[in-house]
C-alpha cells in the first residue's frame, strides 16, 4: 500500500479517472487529476521544467503539513507515466511501509534517511541515489530533518 494510501477519493471518481489516464492506479486523491499547482496554476506537465530545489524545501517546510504531521509533499512533475515528488520529513517521522506498482527512486536533498526494504537496512545520506524495482515494500524514516526527490515511474 502507498504512504498517500489514506487519501479518499469517490469511487466514481477513481474509476473515471484510471479508464481516462489509462493506468490500472486510479489518483488516490482528487488534487492527483490536477495539470498546474498553487494559486498561480504552475503547470505541472510542460515539457521543460526547472526548480530551485532549495526554494522549494524551504516552502515545504513552512507549511501547516510540516508543523502539524512532520512531513509536506509537492508534486514537481506529472506525465502520464511519471511522477518526481519532493518531500519533506521532520526527524523521527516516518512513511509506514508500502509498495508502488512502478520503480521508483529516492534521493536526498537534505539530511538523512533510513529505509527498511524487506530485512536490508538502507541509510541514504545527501548525494546518494537508491533505485527500487516496482513491488518492492518499503518504508522511510527521516533520521534528522530530511529532504528527498523521490522520482516514480507509473504502471500505465
Amino acid at each position: 500500500m502507498h504512504a498517500f494510501a489514506h487519501m479518499v477519493m469517490d469511487p466514481k471518481v477513481r474509476a473515471a479517472t484510471a479508464r481516462s489516464s489509462g493506468s490500472d492506479c486510479p489518483p488516490r486523491h482528487s488534487r492527483d487529476l490536477r495539470t498546474d499547482r498553487g494559486p498561480k496554476g504552475r503547470p505541472l506537465t510542460r515539457p521543460i521544467l526547472k526548480f530551485d530545489l532549495v526554494e522549494e524545501t524551504d516552502a515545504l517546510q513552512d507549511e501547516d503539513g510540516w508543523r502539524k504531521s512532520g512531513h509536506s509533499a509537492k508534486t514537481l512533475v506529472k506525465h502520464h507515466d511519471f511522477r518526481i515528488v519532493l518531500i519533506a520529513m521532520k526527524k523521527g517521522t516516518r512513511l509506514e511501509e508500502h509498495q508502488t506498482a512502478g520503480a521508483i527512486s529516492i534521493q536526498p536533498i537534505q539530511g538523512r534517511l533510513q529505509l527498511q526494504v524487506g530485512a536490508k537496512t538502507i541509510e541514504l545520506p545527501v548525494g546518494a541515489l537508491l533505485a527500487l524495482d516496482r513491488g518492492l515494500s518499503h518504508d522511510v524514516e527521516a533520521l534528522v530533518d530530511s529532504a528527498f526527490v523521490l522520482s516514480v515511474h507509473v504502471v500505465p
